[in-house]
Formats: C-alpha cells, sequence, structure tokens
C-alpha cells in the first residue's frame, strides 16, 4: 500500500481523496449511507473512486455548463502549453482550479445520491435495482470522461507539434 501512494501525485490527492473524503463524510453524517469497511485499503480505494467520480462530474457537467454559460473561459489549447513552459506556476494554478470543480461535482453528486435516495422510496423498480442504474450512470459519465480525456490529449499532441514546427 505504501507505495502504491507514493504513485499518486499532488494532483490524485488534491482532486479525488478531497473530495472522495467529502462525500464519505457527508454520506455518512448527512444521509446515513455508511460505504467504508473495516480493511483500511478498501476505504482508501472507496475514497478514492468516488472522489474520482465526483472529479469526472465536474469535468464532464460542471466545466462545459460554465463554458456554455460564460462563467468561465479558457486561453486557446495552444496558448495554454506554450504559457505552461514558460511558467511553471499555471500547473499549480491549474491544480486548484481543477480542485474547485471537482468540489462542485462533489456537491452535485452529494446532490444527486440524495435525490435517489429519496426518489426510489417511491418508485419501486428505482429501489430494486440500484446496481443496475449506477452501472448505466457510472458508464455514461465515463464514456463522456474518456471522449474529453482523448480530445486532451489529440489537442495537447498537435499544441506540441505545432510549437515545434514553429522553432
Amino acid at each position: 500500500m505504501e507505495k502504491f501512494i507514493e504513485k499518486l501525485t499532488k494532483y490524485h490527492f488534491i482532486s479525488y481523496l478531497i473530495p472522495g473524503g467529502l462525500i464519505v463524510f457527508v454520506e455518512q453524517f448527512f444521509l446515513g449511507i455508511s460505504v467504508l469497511s473495516d480493511n483500511t485499503f478498501i476505504n482508501f480505494c472507496i475514497i478514492y473512486i468516488l472522489g474520482l467520480i465526483a472529479s469526472r462530474i465536474g469535468a464532464i457537467i460542471i466545466e462545459p455548463f460554465y463554458k456554455w454559460t460564460h462563467i468561465v473561459s479558457y486561453a486557446d489549447y495552444s496558448d495554454f502549453v506554450k504559457a505552461e513552459k514558460i511558467d511553471s506556476k499555471i500547473q499549480d494554478l491549474l491544480e486548484i482550479n481543477n480542485l474547485y470543480r471537482s468540489i462542485l461535482g462533489t456537491i452535485l453528486f452529494i446532490g444527486i445520491i440524495s435525490i435517489y435516495q429519496n426518489f426510489s422510496q417511491y418508485c419501486v423498480w428505482i429501489a430494486d435495482h440500484p446496481l443496475f442504474i449506477t452501472c448505466i450512470i457510472l458508464f455514461i459519465v465515463f464514456s463522456f470522461a474518456f471522449r474529453k480525456q482523448t480530445s486532451l490529449i489529440k489537442k495537447r499532441v498537435e499544441a506540441n507539434l505545432e510549437s515545434e514546427s514553429e522553432n
């Protein structure tokens, strides 16, 4: 477990473990849902995965919504790649920005859990099929996350090749 923890980056701690821990706390304290076990490694994985889910919700729901409503705007990606090479502080600012987005995703995720918990009392089918519903929702979330990540990789490759050809 120690070697696993050593390989985690600061980004993973900030963007996944903090939101995941917040989700577990809110679920237990406010919703009466306990997802932790007696196994420390399993608990770590649960918190990490819940944080990962919240982070992806932030990336594929919150971020596009904020861009669409012009609450936030981004620099051109090729400009970002060039600036990142010049100013190392941009990476730190980006990590903080991603934490805020993950916290927003966490809040939305907790809201979804609360709505599901309340709505399942009135709909027997939903109450009887929580695993199916969870799998469908997670499949959709991570399909969009995969698509977004692939797009970011492509943009970064193109920006680096463009930068290389200019030099």
